[in-house]
């Protein structure tokens, strides 16, 4: 019987099952590292954070012995692409998957807002999110001639209204502050991503990974029709650039990312 092959000290295979934080940081223009106001982006799930490194590569072919055999591989290019998919669909994290400003629309008390009812069909007032629907000019009966979803800010005309149809009407209603998101709006800014991360295949040592640099696209998707978790993911994916600035400095060599490890 064939003896078990050994495993000495020092010949051990660490596993890494990995879990943690992200942070987006601005990045000081100065300095090119960041600006020391890392924000958390919440929750990010299973495969949510990837680093992909990946090179160009040219390659040569003999011809010589009738075979073609590839005898030069030379790399050309290096590259960094990066994926973080987003549970948290705060403002923030909105703003960054649509290229977005954000702004608070204060609670107010909306008088007269002009619309045109078809009955049958429904409009929208120009908030969501209303506290209270104080009336409709010319008078009509709420749940008969229309209705109101506050949360939404539809306002449903029945066929059977008395409200003529395709007629002006004048809505006055009450509405909570809500944040408003513009897409489209914001310059794209380069972002310093960490991972704060523990090793639960390793008592929950330390692994922690920088980009020094990462300039991401807008969202692949804006999924928000969802029954079950996970609900909507923002999933921006981007490429880690080279910041030349870096490249000398101790710790920071290389200039694109950097990985912690016990």
């Amino acid at each position: 019987m064939t003896a078990p092959q050994q495993i000495f000290p020092g010949q051990e295979t660490r596993y890494l099952l990995g879990q943690g934080k992200i942070f987006f940081d601005l990045i000081n223009p100065t300095t090119k590292r960041p600006m020391d106001k890392a924000r958390f982006v919440g929750n990010v799930p299973e495969d949510g954070f990837v680093i992909t490194p990946t090179v160009q590569k040219i390659e040569h072919m003999e011809s010589m012995t009738g075979k073609n055999r590839k005898d030069v591989v030379l790399e050309t290019q290096q590259s960094l692409q990066i994926t973080v998919r987003l549970e948290s669909v705060d403002v923030e994290n909105l703003s960054q998957a649509i290229f977005g400003t954000s702004t608070t629309i204060a609670q107010g008390t909306v008088t007269d807002e002009t619309h045109t009812a078809h009955r049958g069909y429904s409009f929208f007032l120009a908030r969501p999110n209303l506290t209270s629907f104080t009336s409709i000019t010319p008078p009509a009966v709420a749940g008969t001639d229309y209705n109101v979803n506050l949360k939404t800010g539809e306002v449903f005309i029945p066929k059977n209204s008395a409200i003529a149809d395709a007629s002006e009407v004048q809505c006055s209603y009450i509405a909570d502050a809500i944040n408003l998101i513009n897409g489209y709006t914001a310059t794209n800014t380069e972002l310093w991503v960490r991972f704060n991360g523990l090793n639960m295949a390793d008592k929950l040592t330390p692994i922690v990974a920088e980009v020094f640099k990462v300039r991401f696209n807008p969202a692949s998707a804006l999924d928000f029709i969802k029954n079950a978790f996970p609900g909507t993911q923002l999933e921006l994916t981007g490429e880690g650039l080279y910041e030349p600035a870096l490249e000398t400095v101790a710790g920071f060599e290389g200039g694109m990312y950097r990985v912690f490890t016990v």
